[in-house]
């Protein structure tokens, strides 16, 4: 059996090892994800004649870590002590193949590309870890070796030789002697990791200038993965006096056999050259005539490499956020603290980190001015980070771009997201939310291991955090940080309610990225300051209202909805906050409606929990078989009641007026600011070329709204200051005494 441990279910995919390819070879390979999975092996896993492949980052940055590294160290022993037991140890970090009796070391993206090539060959009981290394084609070392061999057999005896300061590299085995006269002569051995050759680069071309380096096609532990092309690579994308020097590529075989190298196009680049096995070959490579490679046109070569992100990274969202981390953080001039230090130092060593560098460079006028990054907001806003990556840089950046220049508060959750499920994410993030009160919220796309395991956009963590976020309270601003471009995400996040979208880009639309995202945190910080109030208080209308009729109730909650998109939309359009005031107005037009508030009949009453006061009479008291009146009379700033000087409709400001007088016992009709509210719905909502509204004149709407629903604010006046249904002879004597009428 061959047992396949690794914990990235998502780098699985990405080689094409899905659910259904495992399923199709469950007969010969059990994937283990989780060291509840080996442990339920138990000694088993250990039994002759299996195979193990043992990724070596299994489970770190977990709480389960020093279990992995305890596992990893009893499989070191196990190996050791049984002869048909073979384990192979891959990584991201490995770049070459080695192969020690039953123990193998290899590139994750070989291993992956090679298994279906091993469990083919586990069918036929053939268990050697040469097919994972080599694939269909293990002899290619025994025919490399051998032609290695004949080189150096027929090498001439004498130096090359040739003017200029030369520096050679060789190999510590097998290597050409003698090879150029007075070069400067270097030994590569078989740690050929990208951060030994970054250092070796740093230390044979730091300091001195040389006219032509040649360097071994092949070297390491493995002949075929001619990692010559890779240093000329390494040395062609790491700033030294060296970058732009003449290489020669010296090869015992022909360019045919590195046509499906990822580095081959290193060769098409200006003066990187493949010269044969030969001293005559270097002399006649030197003399030909050459142009210079100047700085300017290093990028434009580079890029003819066409490099894709590795596989063997630890998944392609990482290296993509790497590498946006460094970008942004340059491109801002956000100072190296000791998180961004750590991708600084993965970019200067990496490889396909050190291309991009190349073809993406930023100089000091690559870089935004503190001055082009203000955020305008009023108030003391607070912004919140929910990124699984966010230690890795992302913070730094954010707290260097809010805090730093800006002063706005800013926190951030995600460094421990790794060991919780869907739910603990989401849990955490709401509380955090809640706690700190936060206007804005900063969230990357993919916060989970789980989340790159659906297919399903709305199974993803971000999108149900979202979700809730808005159900919490839709003024939250929320915009999204990711480097997902695929429009299902992008449809479902706004579906979900996104505010808006920035891009982890780190290539050439950093610059619209970054200023962009500082346009985005002016505008949400201004929305959030406006709608979250809103919203609150919207809640407060809405529980306020609980004893009222059912039908009011359902009316409610569909005007303040209608309300919130009305103001969601002013942003863009301003008049349609005039239409957010006059949907908010419909509120009180039909409380005024319902019969426990105000009874409209042949005489018209506010009515309390317990009393009902007369506030119009159908005939006015004085006059017998007199027109419509009103029994209340307007004197100023006041209603009265007393005898009608005219004649009176009885529309939403007179009842409202009633209401406020004799419900709630207030001591003027324009009290909470009714009679502007009133003015404002009919001289400037109603019309807005006239005018637009303003927030503060929602906000002032809204409270009265949460005023007049409040029953705790029911105080009603005394009985004897309103009319009674007496005999009109009776009404009139009433009057007289009240106010004195004659």
């Amino acid at each position: 059996m061959i047992y396949l441990i690794d914990d990235k279910k998502s780098r699985q995919k990405d080689f094409g090892w899905t659910e259904e390819k495992f399923a199709q070879y469950a007969s010969y390979l059990t994937p283990l994800y989780n060291i509840d999975d080996v442990a339920n092996i138990g000694e088993n896993l250990y039994n002759d004649g299996n195979i193990i492949l043992y990724h070596e980052s299994f489970l770190d940055f977990t709480g389960h870590r020093d279990k992995a590294v305890e596992q990893r160290n009893k499989l070191t022993e196990k190996v050791d002590a049984i002869n048909g037991l073979s384990v192979a140890f891959f990584s991201g970090s490995q770049s070459s193949r080695s192969l020690h009796e039953n123990v193998a070391h290899v590139p994750v993206a070989i291993l992956y590309q090679n298994l279906e090539v091993l469990i083919h060959q586990d069918k036929q009981q053939s268990k050697h870890l040469r097919y994972l290394l080599f694939g269909e084609t293990p002899e290619i070392e025994e025919k490399l070796n051998e032609k290695l061999t004949q080189a150096n057999k027929e090498i001439e005896t004498d130096a090359a030789v040739f003017s200029g300061n030369n520096l050679f590299i060789r190999t510590n085995l097998k290597y050409i002697q003698n090879a150029i006269e007075s070069a400067t002569e270097r030994t590569i051995f078989n740690d050929v990791s990208d951060e030994n050759l970054s250092e070796k680069i740093n230390e044979w071309l730091g300091k001195i200038a040389y006219d032509n380096i040649f360097i071994p096609l092949c070297f390491g532990q493995t002949l075929s993965d001619y990692n010559g092309l890779r240093l000329a690579t390494h040395i062609r994308c790491n700033p030294s006096p060296n970058q732009l020097k003449r290489i020669f590529i010296y090869s015992f075989v022909g360019i045919d056999y590195l046509l499906d190298n990822e580095y081959f196009n290193i060769l098409k680049t200006k003066n990187v050259q493949l010269v044969a096995y030969s001293k005559k070959a270097f002399e006649a490579a030197v003399n030909e005539d050459f142009t210079f490679l100047q700085q300017d046109d290093l990028s434009q070569e580079i890029n003819k490499l066409k490099l894709d992100p590795p596989l063997n990274y630890v998944d392609s969202h990482s290296i993509a956020n790497e590498w946006a981390i460094h970008q942004w953080a340059k491109t801002v001039g956000c100072d190296e603290t000791d998180e961004l230090a750590k991708v600084f130092q993965n970019i200067e060593t990496n490889l396909y980190f050190k291309y991009l560098r190349t073809t993406n460079p930023i100089s000091e006028i690559d870089r935004i001015s503190p001055e082009k990054l203000k955020i305008n907001c009023e108030g003391k806003p607070k912004a919140l980070l929910i990124d699984d990556e966010a230690e890795k840089g992302w913070y730094e950046i954010f707290a260097y771009l809010l805090g730093d220049l800006n002063e706005i508060y800013i926190d951030y959750l995600g460094d421990d997201f790794k060991n919780k499920n869907q739910e603990e994410v989401i849990d955490k993030s709401m509380q955090k939310i809640t706690e700190d009160e936060i206007d804005v919220v900063i969230l990357d796309f993919r916060l989970n291991p789980n989340d790159f395991i659906g297919s399903n956009p709305k199974d993803i963590s971000s999108i149900r955090l979202l979700k809730k976020i808005k159900g919490l309270n839709p003024g939250i601003q929320v915009i999204i940080f990711s480097a997902t471009n695929k429009i299902w995400n992008l449809q479902a996040l706004q579906e979900a309610g996104a505010d808006g979208f920035i891009f982890k880009d780190g290539n050439e639309n950093i610059h619209p990225s970054i200023k962009f995202l500082a346009n985005e945190l002016t505008s949400s910080l201004h929305k959030a300051s406006t709608l979250k109030p809103i919203y609150k208080s919207f809640d407060i209308i809405k529980n306020n209202a609980i004893n009222l009729g059912d039908t009011f109730k359902i009316n409610l909650a569909n005007n303040l909805s209608i309300c919130f998109e009305l103001l969601l939309k002013s942003f863009e359009t301003t008049k349609y906050i005039n239409y957010a005031y006059l949907q908010l107005f419909l509120i009180v037009e039909e409380l005024i409606k319902e019969d426990s508030v105000f009874e409209f009949g042949s005489n018209c009453y506010v009515v309390t929990p317990s009393l009902r006061y007369l506030v119009l009479s159908q005939k006015d008291p004085t006059q017998k078989n007199s027109a419509y009146k009103s029994a209340l009379t307007w004197s100023n700033g006041h209603y009265k009641v007393g005898e009608s000087e005219f004649k009176r409709s009885i529309d939403t400001n007179f009842k409202m007026s009633s209401i406020l007088l004799f419900r709630n016992g207030l001591p003027t009709s324009g009290s909470e600011n009714w009679s502007k509210i009133y003015s404002i719905r009919n001289k400037k909502a109603a019309h807005p070329e006239v005018g637009i509204v303003e927030f503060s004149e929602i906000n002032m709407l809204s409270k009265f709204l949460e005023f007049i629903l409040d029953e705790s604010n029911i105080n009603p006046i005394d009985s004897n200051q309103a009319l009674t249904e007496l005999s009109p002879d009776e009404q009139v004597e009433n009057l007289k005494k009240i106010w004195g009428a004659k």
